[in-house]
């Protein structure tokens, strides 16, 4: 009992006169009242004033982590948040995707922020007729400002294409864009990145030669969008690289390539060619070869060049051999062919042993195969990924393991000995103890 008075006697006392009382009921029925009439306690209000009142930088730096979507909503929160959307920072990258109707709301922010936009990306499920309109509309909105700041455009079409569907109306309106950008001062004229991979549409002559006239300072093209018929000349692809000084990565079908496409990289006073990614498919059947000589000069004015070569299925088998050649400075190689590849996979142990980083077959293997893989393996010592699209024996996995153990540690490889249902997944036999 002692002990319990001493505590007491050490603790604060409180006041309990009726003036206090009454403050305390005061603030309570207060509290109350919010409670019921808001929803809100006093506690989460205050939370909410911490939030309305963070910094501005702050603030910027957590809605550069959200979509344009996100910022839509973010910005009818409050009115500060709403003021801090008006910062240009926020809006040099812009990533718009339309996929329901509700999505075209994002075309009031390219309206008020367009004039900032430096890195675009337009995604759209193709399907619907509202997605490509809303799509569209971005590129007009843009088109409509004084000064257009677009350094980086992607357009990625999801989903399924429309039957007949060629992709005129973008065509047209990207066309009317670089024309448009083409007439600003050279200030303005800073296209640097155009990715159509995922454009599912028939390019044209007339499109490459608007990117041609109005992108002097593109650095980066990929065209390889998987569309049936390539209508892109090798007469185009002259002009787009002569005009086109900086270009230093380029990816198209090997129709579009020429000697002369070759040899504009070779002209003094360009930037260098870093890298060309390069499909054969069934227009190789009516297409001409491209020299020896032509790849050596490339090569010789371009010393740090790597090539990503690739073959589909619709490419005649004949001509796989004649395309390969040894001058080619292949880091990436994709034989896409479904059908037996053992004397191609032997050319290009013989020839890319010393540049070969990626093979990728799909094949139906025998012994034949297996043992030329396996020397492949043994020939190019920078090979880091390998993915094999057919059933190979276990002792023959266990011996690419063995001689490329990196291989095996990174799981940068796709090897089965039984057959799996599809998709196969990268690197998913270590725990079958090989």
């Amino acid at each position: 009992m002692d002990g319990m008075d001493s505590a007491d006697a050490k603790r604060p006392k409180l006041s309990h006169s009726n003036g206090d009382n009454e403050r305390r009921e005061e603030s309570g029925s207060h509290r109350h009242n919010t409670e019921l009439g808001n929803g809100v306690d006093a506690e989460s209000e205050d939370l909410y004033a911490d939030w309305a009142n963070l910094p501005e930088p702050l603030v910027t730096h957590i809605l550069s982590f959200l979509s344009a979507l996100e910022r839509c909503r973010v910005g009818a929160t409050c009115k500060n948040w709403r003021e801090s959307l008006d910062n240009p920072v926020l809006w040099k990258t812009m990533k718009c995707g339309f996929f329901l109707p509700a999505h075209g709301n994002l075309l009031k922010f390219v309206q008020r922020y367009g004039q900032f936009v430096n890195n675009l990306t337009v995604a759209l499920n193709q399907k619907e007729t509202v997605n490509r309109m809303n799509a569209i509309a971005v590129f007009k909105t843009l088109n409509d400002l004084d000064h257009i700041r677009l350094t980086h455009i992607t357009v990625q079409f999801k989903g399924d294409n429309p039957l007949f569907y060629a992709g005129q109306e973008f065509m047209a309106v990207l066309s009317s864009l670089f024309e448009k950008m083409g007439q600003q001062p050279a200030a303005y004229r800073s296209i640097r990145y155009l990715n159509f991979r995922e454009m599912k549409a028939n390019f044209e002559v007339d499109f490459i030669s608007h990117i041609a006239a109005s992108c002097p300072q593109l650095e980066y093209l990929n065209i390889l969008n998987g569309m049936l018929v390539c209508k892109v000349s090798p007469h185009s692809m002259v002009d787009l690289v002569q005009r086109c000084e900086m270009l230093k990565e380029l990816h198209l079908y090997h129709c579009s390539l020429s000697n002369d496409v070759l040899r504009m990289f070779t002209e003094p006073g360009r930037q260098q060619l870093l890298k060309l990614g390069v499909v054969c498919r069934r227009a190789e059947k009516y297409g001409t070869d491209i020299s020896s000589e032509a790849w050596s000069a490339l090569v010789l004015a371009n010393p740090d060049l790597r090539v990503d070569l690739g073959f589909d299925h619709t490419c005649p088998y004949h001509r796989i051999a004649e395309i390969l050649k040894p001058e080619i400075p292949v880091k990436e190689l994709h034989f896409a062919t479904y059908t037996r590849i053992t004397l191609e996979v032997n050319l290009a142990k013989m020839f890319y042993d010393r540049t070969l980083e990626k093979l990728v077959v799909h094949t139906k293997p025998n012994a034949e195969f297996e043992q030329t893989l396996l020397a492949l393996v043994r020939a190019c010592r920078k090979l880091h990924t390998l993915y094999v699209y057919g059933v190979l024996r276990k002792e023959v996995i266990e011996e690419i393991f063995t001689l490329s153990p990196e291989m095996k540690s990174k799981g940068s490889y796709i090897l089965k000995w039984e057959m799996e249902p599809e998709p196969w997944t990268v690197g998913e036999e270590d725990d079958d103890g090989v």
